[in-house]
């Protein structure tokens, strides 16, 4: 891998750029919403390194479990439907895989990381909610 003898970029270079860059940018946001989440459902305050730890082994388990099914997928030319359902089935594997994380890396309960694991959901559905909003409005006025 590397640049070709022409310069140009290999398509598995830019893929592993962003993905690297996606995942520390994720996670940072990630931490901020975990770090809220805990002190919301539970009165707690997380370190922002630990925070960030939790939400990155989180994204890297749930990339190692999704990366091959999909690849998987792809190949059998199974179409758009069959990557929607993949991304259904996964969503709650994804919630007990962040659960099992908050729980285990912050010491508590499950029940308690399933329960910070389902705010972070409530946040990042808020912000959707308020970012779809304004996303709206300017269509709307961009339209006029």
């Amino acid at each position: 891998m590397g640049p070709q003898a022409g310069g140009a970029i290999d398509a598995i270079d830019v893929l592993f750029c962003t993905a690297v860059f996606g995942a520390l940018i994720g996670s940072l946001i990630g931490a901020v919403i975990l770090r809220a989440a805990a002190k919301w459902a539970e009165n707690l305050d997380f370190p922002f390194g630990d925070a960030f730890g939790t939400v990155l082994f989180t994204t890297l388990i749930t990339f190692a479990i999704g990366l091959p099914i999909g690849f998987v997928l792809g190949a059998s030319g199974a179409g758009k439907g069959a990557e929607l359902a993949l991304q259904v089935i996964l969503l709650p594997v994804g919630f007990l895989i962040e659960s099992g994380m908050i729980s285990s890396r912050h010491n508590l309960p499950f029940a308690k990381g399933a329960k910070i694991a389902g705010f972070m959901l409530l946040i990042v559905l808020l912000i959707g909610i308020v970012i779809g909003g304004i996303m709206f409005v300017v269509i709307l006025s961009v339209g006029q």
